[in-house]
């Protein structure tokens, strides 16, 4: 697996309060690092209206929590850019009906998208590698 050198951060993964507070917003009030690759997530979920998101190409990374209890959204597209997707990153997206795969996606963490109560078809890309601990419970 690849391995990521982002400053100090051992978890690639992983938010810390100052890369919320430094991070640049797109015009839905995603984060994402200052180079692009990283997606920080949101840091006011319950303003997040959107029903269909983008993921910006060239992002390599969905963090932890990123989308996490964003009750609106139903679909979700993920470049092929993508190869990291962090733990509890869609959790709680109850209306999560759709996502469409990076067809470089590599590691999903775990509980990714725990109570994803609308996500019923699901297909994996063959590069996945590595797959976490209940990444689709309560499904």
């Amino acid at each position: 697996m690849k391995k990521y050198n982002i400053g100090n951060n051992i978890n690639p993964t992983e938010v810390t309060d100052y890369d919320i507070h430094i991070s640049p917003k797109d015009k839905f009030g995603v984060s994402y690092s200052s180079d692009g690759t990283r997606l920080i997530g949101i840091k006011e979920k319950k303003d997040f209206c959107s029903t269909e998101y983008h993921i910006i190409d060239g992002t390599k990374i969905i963090c932890d929590e990123a989308f996490s209890g964003c009750s609106h959204i139903s679909k979700i597209i993920i470049p092929d850019s993508v190869e990291i997707i962090g733990s509890w990153a869609f959790a709680n997206c109850r209306s999560l009906e759709n996502i469409v795969f990076s067809n470089s996606l590599k590691t999903i963490k775990s509980f990714a998208f725990k109570d994803c109560k609308k996500l019923n078809n699901i297909v994996l890309p063959n590069t996945l590698e590595s797959l976490g601990e209940m990444v689709f419970s309560y499904t």
